[in-house]
């Protein structure tokens, strides 16, 4: 079955290791900035840690996903199916690279604009490798990583559109499955998520 065009999925791009990195065992589900060199990204270090990532990650526009093989258009589906259903403009532009465990993203300012959109952003890139175009298992996808399956909750209220939090911590499992604090472990209650997401004025 032919693959469709996918209007977020874009060209090959050179991606280049570190020479500090470059015989490195990489962890599938890692994330890591990137520098220009030569034409081509360079991976700036890998981290599997999601939390660790978001502490680095202010800001980030361009990055790169390593997950298991030939992937990269599944996760870039997945993604547009996120990015459609929230309205979100500009999109992240992903792309494959020489690599087949490798995808580059352009990510979008939207998700960089606070570190919980970040936060839920790397789980669903996480989602995205479990997603089938063929099959289109948006939900299953959806509820396949630990992250996003405990907070179900608040993840659909968020694709509904209630996308601006009032909380005041920063990492979406934390908040939606621990209630912001692991010791205490008080998941909110739906009521709780309801004032916690609510919709952006437009």
């Amino acid at each position: 079955m032919r693959r469709p065009p996918l209007p977020n999925y874009g060209e090959q791009r050179q991606v280049i290791m570190s020479e500090a990195h470059k015989y490195a065992r990489i962890r599938t589900g890692s994330f890591s900035k990137v520098v220009s060199k030569n034409g081509a990204w360079q991976a700036r270090g890998w981290e599997f840690c999601r939390e660790y990532f978001l502490d680095i990650s202010q800001g980030v526009r361009r990055m790169l996903f390593y997950h298991r093989k030939d992937k990269g258009y599944a996760i870039a589906a997945f993604i547009n199916q996120v990015e459609r259903k929230i309205g979100i403009y500009p999109r992240t532009i992903l792309g494959p690279t020489q690599r087949k465990t490798m995808t580059w993203l352009r990510v979008s300012p939207w998700w960089t604009a606070s570190a919980m959109r970040r936060s839920l952003f790397t789980a669903l890139l996480r989602c995205g490798v479990n997603y089938s175009w063929q099959r289109d298992n948006f939900n299953h996808a959806l509820d396949s990583i630990l992250y996003t399956k405990s907070t179900n909750y608040a993840v659909r209220r968020f694709l509904r559109g209630y996308t601006k939090y009032t909380g005041r911590h920063r990492g979406w499992y934390s908040q939606f499955n621990f209630g912001g604090n692991a010791y205490l472990n008080h998941k909110p209650s739906p009521d709780e998520v309801k004032k916690l997401l609510i919709k952006p004025k437009t």
